[in-house]
């Protein structure tokens, strides 16, 4: 009975703070385009720190809200990939059906997640893309279906593992913040 009540109180607080996470998340993601990007990863680690708490005080225990932030963190992890993924497919076939060109699609793609073209990494990005676009007989939609998701897994790995690290201790805190049991049972 004691590991039922328990194992739901993981769930609630599982559900209810990867909610708040993936919100503060996305849209913090979604708003990094107005920011800095080291900005963003801050408040969303903000974000993490809060739903974690939260389903850690949910859990109401130490071992419990770390379970509980660490699948805040896994769910997490799954809804950015997901949000990621479909709007810059979205993203990428619109600026390509808009230039009909492969370089104005990718500096409009580079615009967007923040990087300048003329910095090494927007290069070496540039040369990549364009090489695997002429691999691929210039078919813009094979190129995204290949690289996309590998691009956005990259994307969810750093925003998901922060999310499992950060929540994970936030949870066991939240979790020991929550004295209900001890205070019932004196």
């Amino acid at each position: 009975m004691v590991f039922d009540l328990t194992l739901r109180r993981i769930i609630i607080g599982t559900l209810i703070g990867s909610l708040m996470s993936i919100g503060l998340a996305i849209g913090l993601i979604y708003g990094g385009i107005q920011v800095n990007w080291w900005l963003a990863l801050i408040l969303c680690a903000i974000g993490f720190l809060i739903g974690g708490f939260t389903a850690g005080f949910i859990a109401r225990d130490m071992i419990p809200g770390f379970f509980a932030g660490i699948f805040t963190g896994l769910i997490v992890f799954l809804g950015i990939f997901l949000f990621t993924w479909l709007i810059i497919r979205a993203k990428i076939l619109n600026w390509f059906a808009s230039f009909n060109d492969i370089s104005q699609t990718i500096n409009a793609f580079l615009d967007f997640i923040g990087i300048s073209a003329t910095s090494t990494l927007g290069q070496n990005i540039t040369s990549t893309i364009t090489a695997k676009f002429s691999e691929y007989s210039s078919d813009i939609n094979q190129l995204v279906q290949k690289y996309v998701p590998i691009f956005c897994l990259v994307i969810s790995a750093i925003f998901g593992g922060s999310a499992v690290f950060v929540g994970s201790i936030a949870g066991a805190i939240g979790g020991r913040f929550n004295r209900v049991d001890e205070i019932l049972n004196e």
